[in-house]
């Protein structure tokens, strides 16, 4: 969960999700500027059961190719998902507000 103190954000753990459960991450996810880059182009992400995959993962996976999408993930704790997830998409949010800003200026 994401929360703000004087405008900049701070992490918390949701309550409901015990803190060591492990997320699967996209390998196209690894660094935080992919999510936010990823967020900027309005490509969907696809979250379902602790698995977090772009499109192009998840279309593989449609295509029969699961083991092979999830053997390349990335392993992430609750905690960890929330700080790169809710960071990217506060930064992706930011961006966005700004060119908006600057384009009705």
């Amino acid at each position: 969960m994401v929360a703000f103190a004087d405008g900049e954000p701070f992490f918390m753990i949701d309550p409901d999700i015990e803190e060591d459960s492990e997320w699967l991450i996209c390998k196209h996810f690894k660094h935080i500027n992919d999510v936010v880059q990823h967020y900027m182009n309005l490509n969907s992400l696809v979250i379902t059961q602790g698995v977090i995959l772009c499109e192009k993962c998840y279309q593989r996976v449609l295509d029969g190719r699961s083991k092979e999408v999830i053997d390349s993930c990335l392993s992430l704790t609750a905690a960890g998902w929330e700080e790169i997830f809710g960071l990217a998409i506060y930064t992706a949010n930011r961006r966005l507000l700004t060119v908006f800003k600057n384009q009705c200026m």
